[in-house]
């Protein structure tokens, strides 16, 4: 049976969050890279045409963001089990676009099994940009 869980959260530089560690984290790379996570499915998207990999936008958005600013958000949710692998990515990905559509916001999207080898489970994250952080080079980032 299908258990609700959604969680949203900000990451802030008055916080000491970076967009890049958030972007790695998802994506298990850099000093995440070691993590027992699985990584299932990330996708990127309404990545602004001068970022040639999305890490070029993440690190960008903690150059840019001003000061006090918001980096990202970060939505989490869990997927029903009883879905497919298939349709729990297509459900990630159709829910980053239902986020970031309206506002083509650009994110970074990314499901991984938890270790837990006793409980199987596919963990979604979404991170988005809801500001134009860096309006002098281009519109920026949802994380």
């Amino acid at each position: 049976m299908a258990i609700y869980h959604l969680t949203a959260k900000t990451g802030s530089r008055n916080g000491g969050q970076s967009a890049k560690a958030k972007a790695d984290y998802i994506q298990r790379e850099g000093r995440y890279s070691r993590d027992r996570d699985e990584v299932l499915h990330t996708q990127s998207g309404h990545l602004p045409e001068w970022a040639e990999r999305p890490a070029d936008y993440w690190d960008a958005a903690d150059l840019y963001e001003r000061a006090n600013g918001r980096l990202f958000k970060e939505v989490e949710f869990a997927l029903p089990v009883e879905l497919t692998l298939d349709q729990q990515r297509e459900l990630v990905d159709e829910f980053a676009r239902h986020l970031t559509e309206g506002e083509r916001l650009p994110y970074k999207s990314g499901a991984y099994s938890l270790f837990q080898p006793m409980l199987p489970d596919l963990n979604p994250v979404v991170v988005l940009n809801d500001e134009h952080v860096c309006q002098i080079v281009l519109k920026f980032l949802i994380s």
